[in-house]
């Protein structure tokens, strides 16, 4: 057992070298925003008895967003990241069929707000986090990617939501519980993976703690280079809730050989290399932007390959143990009861 576990970490330290010393074939210099919205801001946003504090809070988070996104140099970034919920209004992917200077509804102007703050600032890739309507009309949590004039060319609609936050397990069951339990809502889940394309880079997306499974991870990833997540960890507070989260999505860089960049909404934003490392980050409750080159890696770990065969092999070794220690301890009983032979 001591040879084994000996081997593994050998190989895994091996790997790790191997991956640290793997010279870039690109490199993507990211501006991450994290606009750091608080708790007590969010809930005022939120809020249904006050209507008209809830529009003021939402139109001061627009106008922090644009302006953090406007100050960005141009053509300097290859892609801005901001986190999940930093655009506070529901996406309108169909905002460009609105003439400018027409009346339009206040999630038109405020979805072209934020395409004119690119537009205008980085003139890059974005991919900013954000609610929008589904097909059904139900909300779905988003991540939206626009291009350098501001246009939207692709989202995607996060897939494994969260039960009690936003849905209701059983809703259809138990209709009144979830009508009586305050702060659930009631999300649709997206039915596709995340495929952006970032110049010829291809980018796969995650939004909030999908990053943490790993199987889902690996097979939406396709043949993307790098893995963006988008995240709320505000309601964590001050606890050590979101450093957990982030350690529970690193992982996923060093399994499939892919950085990872992480758009937190008041942090922790961070850029994780393939082999794992935490190698920038902005802190809790802070307002800012960081700034850094990601390199990326042609690199292939083994768990991108083969996948879910490693757990079944664990199952397979864990149960032939088994068998192995019920089949000593039915040896050992059974010479215990055999008489000895006479002398």
């Amino acid at each position: 057992g001591v040879v084994a576990i000996a081997a593994l970490l050998a190989l895994a330290l091996g790997w790790h070298l191997h991956v640290a010393a793997t010279d870039p074939y690109d490199t993507l210099r990211v501006a991450i925003v994290q606009p750091n919205y608080t708790v007590e801001e969010k809930q005022r946003a939120a809020s249904r008895r006050d209507k008209a504090a809830a529009a003021a809070q939402r139109e001061a988070f627009l106008e922090r967003i644009t302006a953090q996104i406007k100050a960005l140099p141009p053509d300097t970034y290859d892609l801005v990241v901001a986190s999940e919920g930093a655009f506070p209004y529901s996406w309108r992917v169909d905002a460009d069929r609105f003439a400018d200077g027409a009346p339009m509804p206040t999630t038109v102007r405020a979805t072209k707000r934020l395409q004119e703050a690119i537009a205008s600032g980085p003139r890059t890739d974005a991919i900013v986090g954000g609610l929008r309507l589904g097909p059904s009309e139900r909300v779905r949590n988003a991540a939206v990617q626009l291009g350098a004039d501001g246009g939207i060319r692709a989202y995607y609609d996060k897939q494994i939501l969260m039960p009690f936050g936003e849905y209701m397990p059983l809703r259809s069951v138990f209709p009144s519980l979830a009508e009586a339990v305050p702060g659930i809502s009631n999300f649709e889940e997206g039915d596709a993976a995340c495929a952006f394309a970032v110049g010829d880079v291809s980018v796969a997306c995650g939004i909030c703690y999908e990053t943490c499974f790993s199987l889902p991870t690996r097979a939406d990833l396709g043949s993307a280079s790098l893995l963006v997540n988008l995240t709320i960890d505000t309601w964590f507070g001050t606890t050590n809730a979101p450093e957990s989260h982030l350690m529970l999505q690193a992982p996923r860089a060093a399994e499939l050989g892919v950085p990872l960049v992480r758009g937190a909404l008041s942090g922790i934003s961070a850029v994780v290399e393939p082999t794992g490392d935490v190698v920038a980050t902005l802190p809790l409750d802070t307002a800012g932007v960081l700034d850094v080159n990601v390199p990326l890696r042609d690199v292939t770990p083994p768990w991108r390959v083969i996948g879910p065969v490693v757990p079944w092999l664990f199952e397979v070794i864990t149960l032939l143990l088994l068998v192995d220690v019920v089949a000593r301890r039915r040896r050992a009983r059974r010479a215990a009861a055999t008489p000895a032979a006479p002398a």
